[in-house]
């Protein structure tokens, strides 16, 4: 919780921020959710179990509550069209985001191994391509510690290994590449170094699970290497239990993580 003084109307303004599966059990609490006057359904786009049932809840708790309650949906990738035909009386108001235009290239073939794909498309962007960092999207822990080895590696036995174990590169001009992952169990101090800038001249490379899809945005990002895949939870009706699987991005996600460049 926090609360946020409102100095016009002298109220305090109670603040809640909570997961889609927390606002779910308080429905079935209150179907009317009497506590809250507006609630705000962010990301939208990511279509879980807990979000598309709560939408039907939410809507049959707005048209009891007319007047006394407001629903804001937000998304970066959302059919509008869709959600304002579930909720007939709805306004749409669009923000422009992206500034700028995006250039999206195709592998002309699948790969055996995504992770060698990346690592690979990291060694290249950095060798031949201009300024601006680069981010990779890997869907674990384990894949990003593999691929943060692997990078290492590969680019010591095409470079001259410098003190801190970061790399010079083997273009003319470059600089080194840092390496640096980004996933929930790091530590946050850890964390933290994806956002801090490098030496000019150098270049850094953020692997990183689905976090910076849409829960963080890092700056300096110029390329962005994604082979298509997220670590998912999911039910098994066969074995009546929840799974976690490696499954493919949906074209929203894709979307969303072509606007990290």
């Amino acid at each position: 919780y926090t609360v946020r003084f409102d100095d016009k109307t002298s109220k305090q303004t109670r603040l809640k921020y909570m997961t889609d599966g927390m606002l779910l059990r308080e429905c079935l609490i209150d179907p009317l959710l009497r506590r809250y006057d507006v609630i705000i359904l962010d990301e939208a786009h990511e279509r879980t179990i807990a979000t598309d049932i709560l939408l039907g809840l939410l809507k049959a708790a707005r048209e009891r509550r007319k007047g006394s309650f407001r629903l804001i949906i937000m998304s970066a990738t959302l059919d509008v069209e869709g959600y304002q035909r579930f909720f007939p009386e709805s306004k749409a108001i669009y923000i422009r985001g992206r500034q700028h235009p995006v250039d999206v290239f195709y592998l002309s073939a699948p790969q055996e191994s995504y992770l060698d794909a990346l690592v690979a498309a990291v060694l290249q962007l950095h060798h031949d391509e201009g300024d601006g960092d680069i981010l990779g999207f890997l869907t674990g822990q384990e894949e990003i510690e593999v691929a943060q080895r692997l990078i290492n590696e590969r680019i010591k036995a095409l470079t001259d290994s410098d003190v801190d174990g970061t790399q010079r590169g083997s273009g003319a001009g470059r600089g080194r590449l840092h390496v640096v992952p980004m996933y929930a169990a790091l530590p946050p101090d850890k964390q933290l170094r994806a956002f801090e800038p490098v030496p000019k001249g150098d270049r850094k490379v953020v692997l990183s699970t689905n976090i910076a899809e849409t829960s963080i945005t890092i700056p300096g990002i110029r390329y962005v290497v994604d082979p298509g895949f997220v670590k998912s939870r999911s039910y098994n009706a066969g074995l009546g239990a929840d799974l976690l699987q490696v499954l493919p991005i949906s074209k929203a996600q894709a979307g969303q993580r072509t606007g990290r460049a």
